[in-house]
């Protein structure tokens, strides 16, 4: 082979040493090779690569923009140049994570202010580590670590599970969908709302706002059912923790695998569909409108959806906090964006 050779000086028997370029070299090129890692008759699959390249995603850190990366596109753009691969660019997508400081400062070993992912899943468990790390800041930027903010998304989580002991064997069948008139309007809303906001931030990795949404979400549920929840359907309940659960699987599998199976889901949770939101839900039947006297803020009304410009004006003189402007003089104009603003001119 290439490596056993003749020594240049002794003539004795001598071997290469086939380890001489950075690990940011060798790793280069590994999606290539991963590809077609059992073969040893050439070193890519062209029709393989045809089918899995780009890679649709590439996670990883800033710190490797001026090494791994370069290296990363530069033998992906020579191996297309020679007809090696079907490819230019080795990811469609690149996306850097933030790092996470402690005290304002970035963690390291030599500075002493690491954190211990054993003592803390020990004591809250890996989902909620796990989901506190997604919720502590924006996924590009990072965060600042917190021993007490890890506390919030134990109590979350907890919420979530008294409301599925709660309810749990309640009579319904897993496959049942939740349906409008079960619930309040703005539950109902705010729950379609939750799986729009859940299911684009999950695309877009802002987990921490998807987070936000969720506990939001558990806030209202709980203004539904009080503190009892015998007023209201409990199979109802169920069909609704069911989406919810569904929706916080991601972020804490375990927790939402247990709480699948307490809710009579079959199976696992992630093979059951992704909840899909009902756009016609989300549709509000009042919105909120500003009022002005001569373009300053006076009031905030809310209207009819929809309402057309003379019955904003008609609402808007009503105002029992607009009356006082309106003995200053003469209503002039009413200037009127509908859904938004109506602005009195008095004069």
């Amino acid at each position: 082979s290439w490596i056993h050779t003749t020594c240049p000086k002794c003539g004795g028997e001598a071997q290469r040493d086939p380890d001489t370029m950075d690990t940011f070299v060798d790793s280069a090129f590994y999606h290539l090779r991963y590809l077609s890692a059992e073969r040893e008759d050439v070193p890519f699959d062209l029709e393989r690569m045809k089918r899995w390249l780009p890679i649709n995603l590439y996670v990883g850190g800033s710190d490797h923009a001026t090494g791994h990366l370069i290296y990363f596109r530069f033998i992906t753009r020579f191996l297309h140049d020679i007809g090696w691969c079907p490819v230019a660019e080795p990811a469609a997508k690149l996306i850097h994570q933030g790092h996470i400081t402690r005290g304002g400062i970035k963690m390291s070993k030599s500075k002493g202010n690491v954190v211990n992912p054993d003592e803390f899943t020990a004591k809250h468990g890996s989902d909620v580590f796990r989901m506190y790390l997604m919720f502590m800041g924006d996924y590009r930027t990072g965060g600042d670590w917190s021993d007490e903010g890890i506390a919030g998304v134990e109590r979350f989580l907890n919420r979530v599970w008294r409301l599925v002991t709660r309810f749990a064997g309640a009579a319904s069948t897993p496959d049942e969908e939740v349906r409008a008139g079960e619930y309040p309007v703005e539950l109902h809303r705010k729950l379609h709302a939750t799986i729009k906001t859940v299911t684009e931030d999950l695309e877009a990795f802002t987990f921490n706002t998807a987070i936000s949404r969720m506990m939001e979400l558990v806030n209202e549920f709980y203004a539904w059912v009080g503190e009892d929840g015998t007023s209201v359907d409990a199979a109802a309940a169920v069909r609704m923790l069911r989406v919810l659960v569904r929706l916080l699987a991601p972020f804490a599998p375990h927790f939402g695998e247990e709480t699948w199976q307490r809710l009579g889901g079959e199976a696992s949770v992630f093979d059951h569909p992704w909840p899909v939101h009902d756009e016609a839900a989300l549709a509000t039947k009042t919105v909120l409108v500003v009022v002005q006297v001569n373009g300053k803020l006076r009031d905030r009304i809310q209207a009819p959806a929809g309402a057309d410009r003379e019955e904003l004006k008609k609402l808007a003189l009503a105002s029992s906090r607009v009356a006082p402007y309106l003995r200053e003089g003469e209503l002039r104009k009413a200037i009127v964006v509908p859904n938004k603003l109506v602005n009195l001119v008095i004069g």
